[in-house]
């Protein structure tokens, strides 16, 4: 197998199934649109030893169950979304998993990057997308998101929050004030640009006030669970 070319560093903080995913779509595009449960495997050990190694021998042996119970779960994404087919131990993804997994992997091109006419293409739509959808896309891909969808509530610990409101450990009390602040002006203006309906991003894909909805619901259990972490925070920055 090739040396992958995915920032692993960019998953440290996704959930499992994620991981497996994107795992997946750089294997497609090494393998072909068919691979075995094998190579998965295999790749997805290559990629994230700690979170698929063999217990105790993680950067030297793959688990295999450390994948497959992700790729099985009936309540996890995967399955649940149907992002890989599997069919004869054959392996292959599907519309949505290749989809997601290129958001995932260039959140700014929502394709792959060697395929630059379309591109250019993309690019001219991207810049006609307002902020406020970008903003909502970029939210809903952070891996603060992803594990408070899929992973549950609790898993999202304060780390997480603050990268999710972008929070940096040295922000003054009235740069946190003035970033929270963003977020909820932001969530405000989406109210407005999704009260009419979904707005198409591309893929024939839709954001709509559901999704708003949810980085809202997000934002306000954050910030309940961590009010007082917040409070300390900008007493020491002051």
């Amino acid at each position: 197998m090739e040396k992958s070319l995915i920032e692993v560093g960019r998953f440290k903080y996704c959930i499992l199934p994620v991981k497996i995913l994107v795992s997946a779509w750089e294997l497609s595009q090494q393998e072909g649109l068919l691979f075995t449960k094998e190579s998965l495997i295999v790749w997805t050990w290559k990629n994230f030893p700690q979170d698929f190694g063999l217990k105790k021998f993680e950067e030297k042996y793959p688990c295999s169950n450390r994948v497959m119970v992700s790729v099985y779960n009936a309540k996890g994404p995967i399955k649940h979304h149907q992002w890989l087919a599997i069919k004869d131990e054959m392996v292959s993804l599907t519309g949505l998993g290749s989809d997601l997994a290129q958001e995932l992997l260039y959140p700014n091109k929502l394709l792959a990057p060697e395929d630059s006419a379309r591109n250019k293409k993309l690019d001219r739509f991207w810049r006609n997308i307002p902020e406020p959808i970008r903003w909502l896309l970029r939210k809903l891909l952070t891996p603060t998101a992803q594990k408070y969808r899929y992973g549950g509530k609790d898993e999202v610990g304060l780390n997480l929050a603050c990268k999710f409101w972008e929070i940096r450990s040295k922000d003054k009390d009235w740069v946190i004030d003035k970033k929270l602040k963003a977020v909820e002006a932001m969530l405000a203006n989406l109210s407005v640009l999704l009260a009419d309906g979904p707005f198409g991003v591309g893929h024939n894909r839709t954001v709509g006030i559901a999704d708003a909805d949810f980085i809202r619901n997000a934002h306000k259990y954050f910030l309940a669970t961590f009010a007082r972490s917040l409070k300390l925070q900008k007493i020491e920055n002051k």
